[in-house]
This record gives C-alpha cells, structure tokens and sequence, in this order.
C-alpha cells in the first residue's frame, strides 16, 4: 500500500513540473493580432559570382525606387511571389486557448489548430480545409506586440503585428 502512495505521489510531481513548465509564449500569443507593418526585409545570401550582377542590379534599383526595402523587394520578385506577399501581409491572425486559430486574409478566413515548439520560436498552423502547414518564426513576442518572420523567395520579410 506504501509503495501505490509514494508512485501516486511521484507521478503526482512529474505531473505538476510538466504543467508549470509551459511554454510563457504560448500564453502571450493568446488573442486577435492585426498587421501594423513590415519593419524590414532581409535578402538571401548570393554567391560571389552572382554578387556582381546582383550589385549593378541593386545599385540600378535604388536610381529609380525609394529606399523602402519592401518596394526594392517586390521589384526583384516574380509576380506569383509579388501576390504571396501580399496576401501575407494584409493577414490578421487569432490565437485561442484552445489551440484553434482563425487566419484573416482580406476577406476569406482560415481556420485551423495551432501548436508551439518548445523553444517557443515557432508555430506550425494546420488549416482545417486542406491540412496545409503553415510555420510561423517568432522574431519577438510581447503583450503587445508580435513580430514574426515570413519566408519568401528572395529572403525574409518581418512583419510587425499589434494586439487588439
């Protein structure tokens, strides 16, 4: 009889240390998150060889274009990718307890279930319809504001979004 007390009560800690050690991530992405912008756009990194035709392009672009990264970006950028980001961008997202979540993108809605790492840099979105995955890289999580990491062709986008 003592020793169902002390496994009962063993399993009782592990089970208490499980549960405390939850991700605080997870707990602060909780809620309706809207776009507030794109704060900046990281390129991938080219090869020597393609750095010098990269370079006379770029330095062509800023002639013409504004010093926005975005701009420069979509005027490097195929259009398939150019409507990607775009969709990406206008998205508002909801996180639930429950681990469900509903994705805005104009006008159509995406709903799925939602799961942390355990580092708490990523989210993996599962939509419902069509069981598409769907990772989200967590740059900066706070009460207020969620900056995330958007992989598109031409680097990473980091879009800065505001808790309503």
């Amino acid at each position: 009889m003592k020793r169902y007390l002390n496994l009962i009560v063993i399993i009782s800690g592990f089970a208490l240390l499980i549960s405390c050690s939850q991700n605080i991530n997870a707990k602060l992405i909780v809620g309706k998150w809207n776009r507030e912008k794109i704060s900046s756009v990281v390129k991938n990194p080219v090869s020597k060889k393609e750095s010098a035709t990269v370079k006379t392009q770029e330095k062509a672009q800023n002639d013409t274009l504004a010093m926005d990264p975005l701009k420069s970006l979509l005027a490097s950028s195929n259009a398939d990718e150019v409507r990607k980001l775009k969709n990406k961008i206008r998205k508002s997202m909801e996180f639930r307890a429950d681990k469900t979540a509903t994705f805005t993108i104009s006008k159509s809605e995406m709903n799925g279930k939602w799961k942390m790492n355990s580092k708490g840099t990523s989210i993996i979105f599962t939509n419902a319809a069509n069981n598409e995955r769907i990772k989200i890289s967590l740059v900066q999580v706070d009460s207020v504001r969620l900056v995330i990491a958007e992989e598109i062709t031409g680097g990473k986008a980091l879009i800065d979004y505001i808790k309503q």
